[in-house]
């Protein structure tokens, strides 16, 4: 594969400007280019950033009320003191005289209208905190929940359970329909993926080859992540057992109707596993998994 030039929008240090910056363009940055970080991690950095950008958002707001009563005020008490002699002067009534100094003390009573503002410099950034993990909560719904592969609905609700424990998140990017509508082709991570659903035996066959490269963490990586979504209940110990013990022995992915021959299959919780590590026609590590669909 050739890799492409890296486009600056992908790159991690415009990830983190974003971040910093506008929170909002820079998690939907993080969730929709930047597959390679832990799933956990990037929830941790979508709350995190979406309590900073409601902070700031809370304090900008909350600003100008305070203000605007502040500016309300001032031109009362000046068109008080102001107005005061002349009306004392022209008409010398001490009645006047005495309805002045009342206007003046009504001005001076702040205590009854500060209450409401106060109470919205407290609300205003809760709300806008309440809103950004909202935005974020809708981010990851829309990325691990929505359509990957339209093509067969047991296939794409596969994925969809794949991606909620993955460490390499699949996106409907990632994906194409092969030779059949029931077959997807995924690209990820250096990674070549055959996703089958044979519905014709009720089965479901995963394959996920590595050419001519060295054997990289992404591997392990998927093949763990798919056996979480299979079977949620496998531990990290039992899932690294097998991948040990399927490395050491050859074994065959046999379907209950095919007749082998001095073949032997690997079962995990009825999950068959198998790991080939060819060099024919250049390096190529295959691992396959197949269960039946429930």
């Amino acid at each position: 594969m050739q890799q492409e030039k890296e486009k600056f929008y992908r790159t991690k240090w415009f990830l983190w400007a974003c971040l910093i910056l506008f929170p909002p363009v820079g998690i939907i940055l993080l969730w929709i280019y930047h597959s390679g970080m832990k799933q956990n991690t990037k929830i941790i950095l979508s709350v995190i950033f979406a309590f900073w950008f409601g902070i700031s958002l809370g304090s900008t707001n909350t600003d100008s009320p305070t203000a605007t009563v502040a500016e309300t005020n001032k031109p009362e008490t000046e068109l008080v003191t102001t107005n005061e002699p002349d009306k004392v002067e022209e008409n010398k009534e001490p009645l006047q005289v005495e309805k002045e100094p009342d206007k003046v003390e009504e001005s001076k009573e702040p205590s009854q209208e500060d209450k409401p503002v106060k109470e919205k410099e407290v609300e205003v950034p809760q709300k806008a905190i309440v809103r950004a993990i909202e935005d974020t909560a809708a981010i990851e719904t829309l990325i691990l929940r929505g359509s990957i592969f339209e093509y067969d609905s047991v296939v794409n609700q596969l994925l969809l359970d794949y991606n909620k424990k993955a460490e390499y998140i699949i996106k409907a990017t990632n994906v194409q329909k092969g030779n059949v509508k029931t077959k997807a082709l995924i690209d990820i991570e250096n990674l070549d993926i055959e996703v089958i659903n044979a519905s014709h035996n009720g089965f479901i066959h995963i394959s996920i080859d590595l050419t001519n490269q060295e054997p990289t963490g992404s591997l392990y990586a998927v093949y763990r992540d798919f056996l979480y979504a299979i079977d949620d209940s496998l531990s990290d110990d039992e899932i690294g057992t097998a991948w040990a013990d399927i490395q050491k022995e050859r074994y065959s992915i046999i379907y209950p109707d095919s007749s082998s021959y001095n073949e032997k299959s690997y079962e995990l919780n009825d999950i068959q596993l198998t790991h080939s590590d060819t060099n024919l026609y250049g390096r190529k590590i295959r691992v396959q998994i197949l269960y039946k669909i429930e």
